[in-house]
């Protein structure tokens, strides 16, 4: 997994390494923002049609406010 912390100030790294330690971590690195990094881009699979998916809710409508209510109800544990 890769947690992503923008830094300012060598003050505000050395505050987040502090909090690191407390925790234990062990596997920790630090990349400059610095250097240029190419981030890994997948071009997706154009032989799949979409058009299956046309209408899978047209037996049972819904709107972005019911969306959002089942959305944020879940337990994401």
């Amino acid at each position: 997994m890769n947690v992503t912390f923008e830094i300012n100030t060598q003050a505000e790294l050395e505050k987040l390494f502090s909090l690191f330690k407390s925790f234990q971590f062990e596997n920790i690195s630090v990349i400059s923002s610095d250097l240029k990094i190419n981030p890994l881009i997948t071009k997706g699979d154009k032989s799949i049609d979409p058009k299956g998916l046309f209408g899978i809710w047209k037996e049972n409508p819904r709107d972005l406010d019911e969306i959002r209510t089942q959305s944020w109800k879940r337990n994401l544990e």
